[in-house]
């Protein structure tokens, strides 16, 4: 089994090969690897637009042009996982978690009563919208958002309701 490399390795590396290479290693890695793509047109451009393209990727999910949606959470974890690779900031981050939880909610709501992994799966969403608000202390701002999105649940069985409030005071402190 090969080491892993270090960054102590990457840095000698890259010295080694000097400005130009470095320039030619960058072109490369982003002609390559779809991350790395997004990762430079976040860093380089409005990243609303890049995060608009990660949310209309998990609203086909859900909403597909033609068809039912197949509303696989793990199509949507795995957005929002690359997304948290290339994000510029978490408040990005938090807006597509929560958007996330969101489109669960409509489809909910379009669809009829789902089953107890899909209410799992949209509690956990939730959840992780607030963790990472609390970490970055921005609850007075999204306070709102996450206060209606428990609004939208109060059909809901199966304890949805109940969990995402339990989870709104445990991280808003109410």
């Amino acid at each position: 089994m090969p080491t892993k490399l270090t960054k102590a390795q990457l840095e000698k590396h890259l010295q080694s090969i000097g400005p130009a290479g470095v320039y030619k290693e960058i072109l490369m890695l982003f002609s390559r690897f779809e991350e790395v793509k997004n990762y430079y047109e976040i860093a380089l451009t409005d990243s609303s637009e890049v995060l608009t393209e990660y949310k209309a990727k998990i609203e086909k999910e859900y909403f597909p042009k033609r068809g039912n949606g197949k509303a696989r959470s793990s199509e949507a974890r795995k957005v929002v996982s690359e997304f948290k690779k290339v994000a510029k900031n978490a408040e990005d981050v938090i807006n597509l978690v929560l958007y996330r939880a969101e489109i669960m909610l409509r489809f909910t709501n379009e669809y009829g009563d789902i089953d107890m992994p899909f209410y799992d799966t949209l509690c956990r969403s939730y959840e992780e919208g607030c963790k990472l608000i609390a970490k970055h202390h921005l609850q007075e701002k999204y306070k709102a958002n996450c206060e209606e999105l428990i609004e939208q649940t109060h059909k809901f069985g199966w304890g949805v309701t109940e969990d995402m409030q339990q989870t709104f005071e445990q991280y808003f402190g109410e």
